[in-house]
């Protein structure tokens, strides 16, 4: 999770300092622990998926962006990955969560 978490961060940074609405999302296991992080960028009405880890915007085999809700049907997810080598099935949408440091801040933590 280290280098995802690293890889989406600095993607956010960059993202953010191009004016780009974007935010993190936390792919979690079953229970609940993250397995890996993402980051949704807003492109018209649509909050796409990139995976900075890999390097890529999740499409489908007709080149169409994905959303995480398009990705968390199986046959949507199978056909995403099956055009980047190595990416580990575990890594579904299945269940979600996202981060954002001012909801931090109102808790106390910042």
């Amino acid at each position: 999770m280290e280098v995802c978490g690293t890889a989406t961060n600095a993607f956010l940074n960059l993202a953010r300092s191009s004016d780009l609405r974007v935010r993190r999302l936390l792919l979690l296991s079953p229970d609940r622990r993250t397995k890996h992080v993402v980051a949704e960028v807003l492109i018209g009405d649509r909050w796409i998926i990139i995976d900075p880890t890999y390097r890529v915007i999740m499409k489908d085999a007709q080149g169409r962006n994905l959303t995480r809700s398009d990705l968390r049907n199986p046959a949507v997810f199978a056909e995403a990955i099956s055009l980047i080598p190595n990416y580990p099935r575990e890594y579904n949408y299945e269940q979600f969560a996202h981060v954002r440091l001012a909801d931090c801040r109102s808790m106390g933590f910042i």
